[in-house]
């Protein structure tokens, strides 16, 4: 897994972001994770998420091939699935993060080195 941080729009905001670019990352993900506070979890390629055996809420947002985000649950519950036809990422935000950040669909997500 690699890390990088969050660009919206081509701006850096300076969140940390988990990269789970490969099948054992993305199985792996938040549940295995000893650090989750404040971490944004990028999983690609993906469509679908669930938020089984999470304590606590998530936002997510799926996007497209560009980084365009396409569709966002906010919060997800635990014990939930969700899914974006033809998406090609998860972003999987700590709860409350899409609203403060003020992002929805069309919105750009991005790594910066």
């Amino acid at each position: 897994m690699r890390r990088a941080t969050l660009a919206v729009n081509g701006v850096p905001v300076g969140w940390p972001v988990a990269c789970c670019d490969s099948f054992w990352w993305r199985l792996r993900g938040q549940l295995a994770a000893r650090r989750r506070h404040g971490l944004i979890w990028m999983l690609s390629p993906c469509s679908a998420v669930h938020s089984f055996f999470l304590a606590q809420p998530i936002d997510v947002a799926f996007c497209d091939a560009d980084g365009l985000i396409v569709r966002v649950f906010v919060p997800m519950q635990a014990w939930r699935l969700a899914a974006a036809r033809g998406a090609a990422s998860a972003w999987e935000f700590p709860a409350g993060s899409l609203d403060r950040l003020a992002l929805g669909r069309g919105d750009r997500l991005s790594l910066c080195a």
